[in-house]
């Protein structure tokens, strides 16, 4: 078994005997360029994903033919306790692959958590990190993503708009001219719809 079979199985005692043989095991990547940190990644290895960056086996930040990172995969496949511990070893929030960004995954699974750990991280000058401009192909940008997210409570996707809109997360419209007030009203209800268009209203940018 070879270290890419490993990282997708989560054996961290066969990667370790692996690298112990052959450190140059850990270069090993895949036809698309894929490491044994992003397949650990990619299947929710959590502790794995730790310990292949703690160990300086692996660059939090590597990226595949595409531009993938792993914390980007562990948002595509909804591995939030992995994306957050990417986070928390210094992965950069931002990368954007497959037309979507993990800001946006993220939004659209109304994860608010991972999100406020994205904001708070601080380029060195203080600004933010994280670009919220991203948006996909149609024009939905996190704002539209979060409005139509399903939840139990709608207020939950108010909450979440307020706060990214708050950080500068521009209030227009997509490309079927839908703002996202819009979205919050016809997946949910009129007034949570009008609710963060008052919002809108007395918190210009």
């Amino acid at each position: 078994m070879g270290i890419l079979e490993a990282a997708k199985n989560g054996d961290l005692e066969t990667i370790k005997r692996l690298l112990k043989d052959k450190p140059t095991e850990a270069k090993e990547l895949d036809s698309d360029g894929r490491s044994a940190l992003h397949f650990a990644a990619i299947n929710g290895h959590t502790e794995l994903v730790e310990w292949l960056v703690k160990n300086n086996v692996l660059p939090i930040d590597i990226k595949d033919k595409e531009g993938r990172t792993a914390f980007f995969e562990s948002c595509f496949y909804k591995h939030w306790d992995t994306a957050s511990v990417c986070l928390t070893n210094n992965a950069s929030p931002n990368c954007s692959a497959k037309n979507t960004a993990p800001v946006l995954i993220a939004a659209a699974s109304l994860q608010s958590a991972l999100i406020k750990q994205m904001l708070s991280i601080k380029e060195e000058d203080g600004s933010l990190s994280l670009d919220l401009s991203v948006s996909l192909a149609s024009g939905k940008n996190v704002l539209h993503l979060a409005a139509a997210a399903q939840t139990v409570c709608a207020a939950d996707n108010v909450r979440l708009m307020k706060l990214l809109y708050d950080f500068g997360t521009t209030n227009s419209q997509d490309d079927c001219h839908s703002l996202p007030a819009d979205y919050l009203t016809s997946c949910h209800d009129w007034c949570f719809g009008e609710d963060f268009k008052l919002y809108v209203e007395s918190h210009p940018h």
